[in-house]
């Protein structure tokens, strides 16, 4: 049993990290402007036309309810979210595997140290963040959930050892 929570864990607990990150403590540039956190970080904006770009969204939003068409969002959004669906099925992936055998578990963690990397390649190729440098999600988002998911996967690393070292036909090999 301690070997199954020792596994899940980290999986739930950063699951719910990266799901929560974008939209509290390392907020995107988007729900740091609606929030009014982080503002004081995104000094620069204004001079690399961020805070402009931001006030004209806000424009074509309004213009765009009005017409009935579709708000335009910055890539930040849209990684914040996809990382909170990532999140969620990382939180799931860490419940299930409270529940099954280590070679179910062993899977279920290569799972989850694939959507690691996923979360990664989001971050920072995939869909990306903002250009300006000290726009929130540069300066908070993109390192605080790219650091979580290396965090993942060294934690998925620890826990696939553990069931692969603690199965009986393993133990038997080695005797």
């Amino acid at each position: 049993m301690k070997d199954r929570i020792i596994g899940s864990l980290p999986t739930i607990v950063l699951g719910l990290l990266i799901a929560i990150a974008p939209r509290t403590f390392a907020p995107v540039c988007e729900f740091a402007a609606k929030h009014g956190s982080g503002m004081e970080h995104m000094s620069g904006m204004k001079d690399s036309g961020g805070m402009d770009h931001m006030d004209h969204m806000d424009h074509i939003g309004q213009a765009g309810k009005a017409m009935g068409e579709a708000h335009q969002h910055m890539a930040c959004y849209w990684t914040a979210q996809a990382s909170l669906g990532i999140g969620i099925l990382l939180v799931i992936i860490g419940l299930l595997a409270l529940f099954v055998n280590s070679q179910i578990r062993t899977g279920l963690n290569l799972g989850a140290a694939l959507i690691y990397v996923l979360e990664i390649s989001i971050v920072t190729v995939l869909i990306g963040v903002c250009k300006g440098e000290e726009m929130s999600c540069n300066v908070y988002a993109m390192p605080t959930l790219s650091a979580l998911s290396c965090i993942g996967i060294l934690a998925v690393g620890a826990a696939i050892f553990l069931d692969q070292r603690n199965r009986p036909e393993l133990q038997k090999a080695a005797a």
